[in-house]
């Protein structure tokens, strides 16, 4: 197993054949989560193994591997505390790489919300349809004039935190987390 994740991610969507990147691929997955919940594991699933062969060794492993990333995400999509941490390179990585990374990571995102068939923005919050139209932006990122000076890392490190905040208003608003009533003991499984 490969130490970096993204790295490591990529392997196993390779031996799927699969046509994405990995920074794509969790994008595609937050979104399929945000629109679909737990049903969108099975459509991520079928979405990078169009040519499974299921005796072929390595394209098992390489299925077990992309569902790794399913339910820590769906944790970190139900955090109130917002620990959601898209799939990006690390703050060690030159700043285009990382500016490229994060409009992937978007396209993805928007990707997800679309297969995972996003209701009409109507029907959602100001807050989460602006957050939407700013998040088609970032995917156009690739195409910003960077310079790679303190003030742009900044801005980079903000726009990540805003995406970290953004997706999990709109996760909150099509996914929301029912509490238990307060006769019904939490604990009690069904």
């Amino acid at each position: 197993m490969l130490e970096d994740p993204i790295e490591q991610l990529d392997q196993w969507l390779k031996n799927l054949t699969a046509e994405i990147s990995a920074i794509e691929f969790h994008g595609m997955l937050t979104g399929l989560i945000t629109t679909r919940g737990g049903e969108a594991k099975q459509l991520y699933i079928e979405e990078v193994s169009t040519h499974y062969d299921p005796d072929d060794l390595l394209q098992q492993e390489a299925i077990e591997g992309v569902s790794l990333p399913f339910e820590s995400l769906r944790e970190q999509l139900n955090d109130p505390l917002i620990s959601l941490n898209p799939l990006l390179p690390e703050d060690e990585e030159p700043f285009a790489k990382r500016v490229d990374a994060m409009a992937v990571w978007c396209q993805g995102y928007l990707l997800g919300l679309s297969r995972g068939g996003l209701p009409k923005t109507s029907k959602l919050s100001d807050d989460a349809g602006e957050f939407l139209e700013d998040i088609l932006a970032f995917s156009r990122a690739e195409n910003f004039e960077l310079d790679e000076d303190e003030g742009d890392e900044k801005a980079l490190h903000e726009i990540i935190e805003y995406l970290r905040a953004g997706v999990v208003v709109v996760h909150d608003e099509l996914q929301p987390v029912i509490a238990p009533s307060a006769n019904q003991n939490p604990t009690q499984l069904h």
